[in-house]
């Protein structure tokens, strides 16, 4: 018997914040032995609208979503589903062929998007001068089994939904590149800070559409960012880095209560990491194993903790002089020396 898969719930994932991020890749690294990578980030506009989603089954039926829901036009959200209905033709000739794309092992694709603009969101916000649309910023294809949980993401760029009036996607607009070694993340905080400030002045998306004559204040929310290119990071970190996504919002856009991003002081980024480099050396990594074996305790990773303990410490009471002529404090390089000699260490156990 087939199952009946109209009006699946699938919840967009919720996005986290820059540090959740950090600290998602640089956990997964640890659990899979494996070095933080260096990635490209790429960054589209956030918009300050509802989460709106539509998604088709195998069979090619569709429905509309909200965030938390299933919609209708007689039970609907921000007038979302109307819209959609109201082109049902269209939509049922994009179900067909998107469905017809589907691999044995698949049963739905959504396609996640911002339903904005109009009286969507008022208040403080450039999208009300705009037109109401559906900007498409992301499609999953996922099977029966779990299909929350699914990392089969795509770009939302050539789609057939691309045809439908008051469609756009999020790639349309403005896009944002910049690269990342997660073993210094911070050290492009302070650009992520310049970018989210520039889209709050001036909504690109907005400006984009209204054009450059446009004279009203155009106030944007901020950037999503996401993982374009994983090309050299470890294999066991691609679905991870896959699903990765952040958001860094603007102070301006008060109805969110979301921490803006901070500032750092890049030199002294900079200082530390030198400092952990002349510091945490080679020889000292080696003598921290003939320590163990000292103090009578084996190699293997039940001694981490031992290890990494003795490490830090050591260079507490050799350089703690250092530390101070440089304007650094112990806590400032603990996670840095803690990472660098467990990976040390996992590389002499394994």
């Amino acid at each position: 018997m087939t199952q009946d898969t109209k009006h699946t719930f699938i919840k967009f994932p919720s996005i986290g914040q820059f540090r959740d991020a950090i600290k998602q890749v640089q956990s997964a690294a640890k659990y899979h032995n494996v070095e933080l990578p260096k990635v490209t980030l790429r960054g589209t506009v956030k918009l300050h609208g509802t989460n709106a989603a539509v998604v088709i089954n195998k069979q090619g039926e569709w429905w509309c979503q909200s965030r938390e829901r299933v919609i209708t036009p007689e039970s609907d959200n921000a007038g979302f589903a109307a819209w959609v209905y109201s082109q049902k033709e269209q939509w049922d000739d994009v179900a067909a062929a998107m469905a017809s794309s589907l691999e044995d092992h698949e049963e739905f694709i959504q396609i996640y998007g911002e339903w904005c603009g109009g009286n969507i969101q008022k208040g403080a916000v450039g999208l009300q001068y705009i037109p109401k649309q559906f900007v498409v910023f992301s499609v999953r294809y996922s099977g029966l089994e779990n299909p929350q949980e699914s990392t089969d993401w795509e770009t939302p760029i050539f789609w057939p939904f691309a045809a439908i009036d008051g469609v756009t996607n999020s790639f349309d607009y403005p896009v944002y590149r910049l690269e990342i070694d997660f073993n210094t993340p911070t050290l492009v905080q302070n650009k992520l800070v310049e970018l989210t400030e520039a889209v709050e002045k001036d909504c690109p998306v907005a400006r984009q559409i209204l054009g450059a004559d446009e004279t009203r204040e155009l106030i944007g929310e901020g950037i999503v960012w996401e993982v374009a290119d994983m090309e050299n990071a470890a294999p066991e970190l691609h679905n991870t880095l896959r699903n990765l996504r952040f958001k860094v919002k603007g102070s301006k856009h008060s109805a969110s209560k979301v921490k803006t991003i901070a500032a750092v002081d890049e030199e002294k980024v900079k200082s530390i990491e030198e400092f952990v480099e002349y510091a945490c050396t080679e020889n000292r990594l080696k003598q921290g194993l003939d320590k163990l074996t000292e103090m009578g305790l084996e190699h293997s990773t039940k001694s981490t903790g031992d290890y990494i303990r003795w490490v830090m410490q050591d260079i507490l009471k050799e350089e703690l002089s250092t530390m101070i002529a440089s304007g650094i404090e112990p806590k400032d390089v603990n996670g840095t020396v803690a990472r660098k000699a467990r990976e040390y260490f996992m590389k002499a156990v394994a």
